[in-house]
C-alpha cells in the first residue's frame, strides 16, 4: 500500500500514513507507520504524534512535545528536543532520552529494553526498564531498579547504583579510557552484581562506594574479598555480592574503597 496524506478540514490536525520511511512536511502533525517492515518515520518542529507499525521502527520527534508510539517490533524512539512521551510497547525497545523530563511509558513484560541517556545528571530507572546507556562523555549517573540491568558508561565519569537484580555494570567501555568511575553500594539488597572492567591500584582507578551499614572500612571489605579465578568476589552474604572481573584480589588498595 503506498503513502497517504489526510488532513482534517479547517487545517486542524493533519495526518499521514506511510508503509514506507516517511519524513512529516511542515504542517503536518501525525505520521503512522502502516507496513511491518523496518521503515522510519521523522517529525518536525510541531508537536507530532508519531505511531509505529509491527516492524522495527526508528521514530524521530525532532522538535515539539511529540508523543511517540512502538508497536510490536523492536523500536527506537527519539524524542528530540521537546518535552516528549515515549510509549514502546512490545519488542525490544530502545529510548533516547536528552532531557529528564521526558516520560517512557513501558509495560511490564514489554521485552528487553535499553534506555540512551543523553543528558547529564542522575538518571533513574524506571521500574520496567532493563538497560541504560550514558552517552554524556563527561559526566554520567545510573541508578537501577529491582530488575537485571545492563549499565555501559562513557569514557568519562560515570556512577553507578545497581540496586535490586544481578547487574552487569560497565564503566568505560573504551579500552585505556583515563577516567574513574564510582559503584556506589547504599544499602543491603543490591543483589549479585558484575562489574566487568573495574580498574584497582591507584593510578587512573575506580571506586567502590559502601554505605558504613554494609562495610565499616578497608579492612572489613576485603575480610569479604576472595579470589576466584581471575575475578575477585566480594560478598557480604549469599544474596548480596559484587564480582570484580579480570581484577588481582592484592591490587585493591584503599583508594579503591569509599566507605560513608
Amino acid at each position: 500500500m503506498g503513502d497517504i496524506a489526510s488532513e482534517a478540514n479547517g487545517g486542524g490536525v493533519d495526518e499521514v500514513r506511510t508503509s514506507v520511511s516517511f519524513t512529516l512536511g511542515s504542517g503536518l502533525e501525525k505520521l503512522t507507520i502502516t507496513s511491518g517492515q523496518a521503515v522510519d518515520g521523522t517529525g518536525n518542529t510541531l508537536a507530532n504524534t508519531l505511531t509505529g507499525g509491527t516492524g522495527a521502527n526508528v521514530l524521530s520527534g525532532l522538535g515539539g512535545d511529540d508523543l511517540l508510539i512502538g508497536g510490536k517490533g523492536n523500536d527506537t524512539l527519539d524524542g528530540g528536543t521537546g518535552i516528549d512521551a515515549m510509549r514502546g510497547g512490545l519488542g525490544n525497545d530502545t529510548y533516547v532520552v536528552d532531557r529528564f523530563t521526558d516520560v517512557i511509558d513501558e509495560s511490564d513484560g514489554g521485552g528487553n529494553d535499553t534506555i540512551i541517556l543523553t543528558a547529564a545528571g542522575a538518571f533513574t530507572l524506571p521500574d520496567t526498564i532493563e538497560n541504560i546507556i550514558l552517552a554524556n562523555a563527561p559526566f554520567g549517573w545510573a541508578i537501577g531498579n529491582d530488575l537485571n540491568n545492563e549499565m555501559i558508561g562513557t569514557t568519562g565519569v560515570d556512577i553507578f547504583e545497581g540496586r535490586g537484580g544481578a547487574d552487569i555494570l560497565t564503566g568505560n567501555p573504551v579500552a585505556g579510557s583515563g577516567s574513574s568511575d564510582i559503584f556506589v553500594y547504599g544499602a543491603l539488597g543490591f543483589g549479585k552484581d558484575t562489574i566487568t572492567d573495574f580498574k584497582a591500584g591507584e593510578y587512573l582507578y575506580d571506586v567502590l562506594e559502601f554505605d558504613t551499614d554494609i562495610f565499616a572500612d578497608f579492612a572489613d571489605a576485603m575480610a569479604h574479598a576472595t579470589q576466584a579465578n581471575a575475578d575477585v568476589v566480594i560478598a557480604y552474604d549469599g544474596l548480596n555480592k559484587i564480582t570484580l572481573q579480570n581484577v588481582i584480589l592484592a591490587d585493591l588498595v584503599v583508594a579503591n574503597f569509599d566507605f560513608v
